[in-house]
């Protein structure tokens, strides 16, 4: 039967994903559940998907040599400038594209004085065009419609600790773009649009004065521009101005060669974001946004070529010319009618000598040819001929080339209906936007060492669910002290919220067991966060010191209940062994609202019938302790009692643990504290290493909860493992001839393991604390071997090693060896694959 009410519902467990600290660097790793066993990832690399956004109107970037800057100023900037190279910063960025994300890597640059990081993007002109985020073309699942600018910090390639750049804080966000050779521009004049492209008449024909030439564009005139230059061919001189809020307000124009540099505001004249919508030519409904340039000249009007046409008419004369002359002129014309040559006025006729030319024909230079020309186009009469000047053209003004290059530069405001600008946050599995720069921190904090999210499926709020957390048992570091598991879920705020007491029960005594974490989420949990992926309801757990103090798991499952043996002494039904995984399969009242059910796990818990001497036994006990603990005896045999699984308890007494700069030391005279070392039975343990006998973390702590509750109350009670202080030795063998030496040089540790910790091969052997250890006894011991000849260059080393199992105190080459405290016990080294160091000679070099 269930062992308490479980209420049970549809949802399942969709996703795990984990992270975790090591060293100030960030690993993450999604569905870290595929591959077991699990819980805060095994990443071998750290996490490069980690970093912030920009989202900026500034980012709108369709075309010519793009360059992108972006400056971080920090608040304070001593800590990124301790001792440490900020060169090497290295990011990767992406920015949405036509197509895609355009992808790049940046190295940034740091100024300590002003406290600054900046980096610089370059998209040449050949790339396509930067537009606003589409989840068709992009597929990140963020909710923001203007450009991007993902950076990614790269953790291993900066070679710099994440959490150091992570705790900056940022006071501003400055971007900056800088663009040459734009020409995406919406053109037009008082007629009608124009193409850009080719050849064209900003004017329009034969314009007049203050006639008009407009400029639009959605990229350029949306932004605070600081720079504007327009390169163009333009012969004629112009004036400017720009459109804002229906009015025309005056540009000043700085002209160098075709360069003509407008000084704008240096706020946005137009008021709206681009859409997909292209910008229309001007026209008199538009009241911002464009750029007008007004002629300054009359000199391409009509009224300008009809003067002209007028004064040429004016210059029209009657030049009486005697007959023969003008025979003779043909008859020139005739022998030169190859020469073709453009009349270009008669102010060189008087010049010719007409009475030469009818006297004898000459050749003619260029400029009497065109005289001579301009003659005979005129109207010819007996002795007179009409002479004028060729009918004028009306002046053109073409502009060749037509391009812009600008700079625009903004500051993030960091507001939330900001229409202009956007600050994000790039979490591992997700992104937050910043709405308040009120302590915030370049990269996204993590306050915790390891998490695990969990998200659930088919399931909304407000829902109780109950989660089995299987684990490995004994994975977890047992010389570590209990760590405290923090349970939270995700509000609408986007933000981690810890569950109130009464909302969660962890049977897994803070995943140190298997056991199931029942959890009641309220009407506030939403499945619509950014943070981790959408559409589910997520459980996070978070451990904030260290993570190796809870164990590894092998699997996560939803709808779990825990039962429990109804025993029947009528039936004989009662408790015998351990039921295996698998043995429950179906309910003895079947239900059409359960499916199906499955056992994942061995049974837990129970004892068989008590034999009569046990019981005596007990009952002797029993009535010495009264259930007290009061003395060592006291409490040694009440651990032994309650606790199976507990071959050996030694209690000290006036000891504990003290903090002493940062190192848990042990101390041995400590009043009003009592330490307990206890031994697990290794005939009840599968997962104990036999030379390395620790007790699981959460039997000491289910230990050190029974004791509680019946010692002193004025005791500070101490359940840990012992401290097994290691005994390497070092020397020179000779083998007896004619055996294999690799076989017998394992058989030679082997048999050092059996002599140093005999309890870990025979059950029978006890368990020694404290004691000594002599060189001699052991080079005895090694030379009785049967297949040792001689030993030479024998050393003895000392080894004490702390809770990372790194070597915190060595001694080398010593004659005795002697326990450091009462906890301690003497054990053979055996670090891995490494034993001791036993080198086999060939020749009798030892002798």
């Amino acid at each position: 039967r269930l062992s308490q009410d479980t209420v049970l519902n549809q949802a399942k467990v969709g996703a795990v994903h984990s992270l975790k600290k090591v060293n100030g660097a960030l690993y993450a790793t999604a569905d870290s559940n595929e591959v077991q066993p699990f819980l805060f990832g095994e990443a071998g690399a750290p996490f490069a998907s980690t970093g912030f956004a920009v989202a900026s109107n500034l980012l709108f970037l369709k075309g010519g040599e793009r360059t992108i800057t972006l400056s971080i100023r920090f608040k304070s900037s001593a800590r990124i400038r301790e001792g440490r190279s900020t060169d090497n910063l290295v990011f990767r960025t992406l920015l949405t594209g036509e197509k895609g994300w355009l992808e790049d890597r940046v190295t940034a640059n740091y100024q300590p004085q002003r406290g600054e990081l900046t980096f610089s993007i370059t998209v040449d002109g050949g790339k396509e065009a930067i537009r606003g985020y589409e989840e068709k073309i992009h597929q990140r699942d963020m909710q923001v419609s203007l450009p991007l600018l993902l950076i990614y910090f790269d953790q291993e390639a900066s070679g710099f600790a994440y959490d150091t750049l992570a705790e900056q804080l940022v006071d501003t966000v400055q971007i900056t773009v800088a663009v040459r050779g734009y020409k995406d521009f919406v053109l037009s004049n008082d007629v009608g649009l124009l193409d850009g492209s080719k050849p064209f008449k900003p004017f329009g024909d034969l314009p007049r004065r203050n006639a008009g030439f407009y400029i639009g564009s959605d990229e350029l005139f949306q932004k605070p521009l600081t720079a504007l230059t327009l390169t163009m061919d333009m012969p004629a001189a112009f004036s400017a101005g720009y459109l804002q809020r229906g009015t025309w307000n005056p540009l000043a124009v700085t002209t160098v060669g075709e360069e003509h540099t407008l000084k704008l505001p240096g706020q946005p004249i137009q008021t709206t974001i681009p859409t997909a919508q292209p910008r229309r030519a001007y026209g008199s409904g538009e009241r911002d946004g464009y750029i007008r340039l007004l002629l300054d000249s009359d000199q391409y009007s009509l009224s300008s070529f009809m003067d002209s046409l007028t004064q040429s008419f004016n210059d029209t004369r009657l030049m009486k010319i005697p007959m023969e002359t003008s025979m003779a002129i043909n008859g020139v014309f005739a022998e030169q009618a190859g020469t073709k040559v453009q009349a270009k006025g008669l102010t060189a006729a008087k010049e010719i000598n007409i009475d030469k030319i009818a006297a004898s024909p000459v050749s003619l230079d260029t400029a009497q040819q065109e005289i001579l020309k301009t003659i005979t186009l005129a109207t010819q009469f007996e002795g007179f001929r009409m002479v004028r000047n060729s009918t004028p053209t009306p002046k053109e003004l073409i502009v060749e080339h037509f391009e812009a290059s600008y700079t625009a530069v903004d500051t993030l405001t960091f507001l939330p209906q900001s229409q202009r600008s956007a600050f994000f946050h790039l979490y591992p599995f997700g992104y937050k936007q910043v709405t308040n720069k009120k302590l915030l921190g370049l990269l996204p904090g993590f306050s915790n060492q390891g998490e695990l999210l969990i998200g659930m499926t088919q399931v909304t709020s407000p829902k109780t669910i109950s989660v089995l957390f299987e684990v490995v048992e004994g994975s977890s570091n047992p010389l570590r002290t209990s760590e405290s598991v923090s349970w939270y879920y995700l509000d609408r705020e986007n933000n981690w919220k810890a569950f109130e007491k009464a909302m969660l029960v962890d049977g897994t005594l803070n995943l140190t067991r298997t056991g199931i974490v029942t959890v009641s989420f309220p009407s506030d949990a939403v499945h619509r966060g950014t943070v981790v992926p959408a559409g589910m309801l997520w459980l996070k757990a978070a451990v904030q010191g260290q993570i190796d103090a809870v164990c590894k798991l092998k699997a996560i499952t939803a709808q779990a209940g825990q039962v429990e043996l109804v025993q029947d002494e009528v039936n004989n039904v009662y408790f015998t062994e351990i039921r295996p995984k698998g043995s429950i399969a179906k309910l003895l009242v079947s239900n059409a609202a359960i499916k199906g059910i499955n056992q994942p796990a061995d049974s837990f818990g129970g004892r068989p019938a008590e034999p009569g001497a046990a019981f005596y036994t007990r009952v002797s006990e029993r009535l010495r302790h009264k259930q007290r603990a009061i003395t060592m005896w006291d409490y040694e045999h009440l651990v032994l009692e309650q606790f199976p699984s507990i071959y050996k308890v030694k209690c000290i007494n006036r000891a504990g643990f003290v903090d002493h700069n940062g190192v848990t030391e042990f101390c041995e005279n400590y009043p009003g504290h009592v330490t307990l070392v206890t031994i697990p039975d290794l005939s009840k343990s599968t997962y104990a290493n036999p030379l390395r006998p620790y007790t699981p973390i959460v039997t000491l702590v289910d230990i050190t909860n029974y004791l509680r509750k019946i010692s002193n109350p004025f005791v500070t009670l101490h359940v840990r493992n012992p401290q097994f202080e290691e005994i390497q030795l070092e020397f020179d063998v000779m083998l007896r001839p004619n055996i294999d030496a690799a076989f017998y040089l394992n058989q030679l540790n082997d048999d050092i393991e059996r002599f140093l910790c005999p309890w870990a091969f025979d059950t029978a052997k006890q368990v020694s604390f404290g004691g000594k250890m002599q060189k001699s006894t052991l080079v005895d011991f090694i030379d009785e071997r049967p297949y040792v000849h001689a030993v030479s260059g024998f050393k003895m080393h000392h080894i004490i090693r702390n809770e990372d199992n790194a070597v915190q105190t060595a001694y080398y080459n010593v004659e005795e060896i002697v326990a450091s405290s009462a906890r301690s016990i003497l054990v053979s080294y055996a670090n891995g694959a490494i034993r001791h160091q036993i080198r086999v000679l060939q020749n009798c070099e030892c002798v």
